[in-house]
């Protein structure tokens, strides 16, 4: 999948999230909170694609490298540190305070996003590993085309 289609995932998700638990009285930015928590966690997968242009690596590098070890589950728990991090930052030193009840629904729409990525990765032919370390097996399926850049 393309990042366009995890960033509306990703905020489709937020929202539901949102609408399922909205209640009077919570912060302005919870709403927004959980849209961009949402966008970080279900694109932080592919920020493989920066580490490979970081090192200099050419198109076969990246192209062999993609859906390595980030698209593993092992690896989604600090891609969830990386998706709840700015919110953190926020509530810190802008001084907005969530419950926790709402930290709550930060924390899951984090680590659903990360899993719906891999999930929605797994629906193409290239596929994923995401019980590497302990198998390699790759889990793919041909429901979704797509054409690697």
């Amino acid at each position: 999948m393309d990042n366009v289609t995890h960033s509306l995932v990703g905020y489709a998700l937020g929202e539901s999230v949102y609408r399922m638990r909205k209640r009077e009285g919570r912060p302005p930015l919870f709403h927004a909170g959980l849209w961009f928590t949402s966008w970080v966690a279900n694109n932080a997968p592919d920020l493989d694609y920066l580490y490979y242009h970081l090192l200099q690596g050419d198109r076969l590098d990246v192209l062999l490298n993609h859906r390595g070890f980030t698209h593993t589950f092992i690896a989604a728990i600090p891609q969830v540190i990386v998706a709840l991090f700015p919110m953190w930052l926020l509530s810190r030193f802008a001084k907005i305070k969530f419950d926790r009840y709402e930290w709550g629904c930060l924390f899951f729409v984090a680590v659903l996003g990360t899993a719906v990525h891999i999930g929605l990765d797994s629906l193409n032919s290239y596929g994923v590993h995401p019980f590497w370390p302990w198998s390699n097996k790759w889990f793919y399926s041909d429901l979704v085309f797509i054409v690697e850049r």
